[in-house]
């Protein structure tokens, strides 16, 4: 496994060196051809505004495992996403865990039918804007990097909600998304710049209704946000404050 893992380890690396060195020799070219390079200070990851935004989103459930849970993703009677259900508690046999709700964005596909990933690394903030029903949820990022090959690893930030009628806009840094496997945070933080889906999830452990409407996931460059975790010996992680 040591030996996988190095493995995996180098191939990574020289991903990231390959995305660099063609990013800079881009921006080399485009520079002596005297084009500006214009970076938005947003970027549109999903805009529900669009009806049609929702065919590129998946519905999961505990009734994979057999949980009782329920959960649809529908239109809103003011044309947003509308993320409802019921949360169920109840346990079946052979179950060890369930009350469990999500959506998560299907992957780009593209030429040959490889997937698609968002580059990021020009911005700092994920961007939602939303309303709800009082219940804390998950704001769920899959990265394409070779280290987190498994679905389960994700990066995950708390999106709360107020409830009422009232639309909110929740910024999230991405110094505040911390690694998961499972649902539990992992010793080692990693950075990511990139994305490969993007969903929601409700795992608050209560019986009962709810509803998430969404009219859009974008990323946003606000310039004073830490981008990266600072590692200590104790194999606990704390997060960077210095601007970056």
């Amino acid at each position: 496994y040591d030996i996988i893992f190095k493995v995996m380890v180098v191939q990574e690396l020289v991903k990231s060196c390959g995305e660099w060195a063609r990013r800079s020799i881009n921006r080399l070219y485009r520079g002596w051809r005297g084009e500006l390079i214009k970076m938005d200070k947003e970027h549109y990851l999903f805009d529900f505004r669009r009806p049609e935004t929702i065919n590129n989103f998946d519905c999961l459930t505990d009734s994979e495992v057999g949980g009782k849970s329920t959960a649809s993703i529908t239109l809103s009677k003011y044309g947003r996403l509308l993320f409802s259900g019921e949360v169920s508690m109840m346990l079946e046999k052979d179950i060890d865990f369930t009350g469990f709700c999500g959506i998560r964005s299907k992957p780009k596909l593209g030429l040959f039918n490889k997937v698609e990933l968002t580059d990021i690394g020009f911005y700092d903030c994920v961007e939602i804007k939303y309303r709800g029903d009082g219940r804390p949820y998950f704001v769920n990022v899959q990265t394409g990097s070779m280290m987190m090959l498994n679905k389960f690893d994700l990066f995950q930030a708390f999106l709360f909600t107020k409830g009422g009628p009232y639309w909110e806009i929740e910024r999230i840094p991405f110094s505040k998304f911390y690694q998961t496997y499972k649902g539990f945070a992992q010793d080692e933080q990693m950075q990511f710049n990139n994305i490969r889906t993007i969903g929601i999830s409700l795992t608050d452990r209560k019986s009962g209704p709810f509803n998430l409407e969404i009219e859009y996931f974008k990323v946003v460059k606000i310039g004073h946000q830490p981008q990266t975790f600072k590692t200590i010996r104790t194999n606990r992680f704390q997060r960077d404050n210095s601007e970056q």
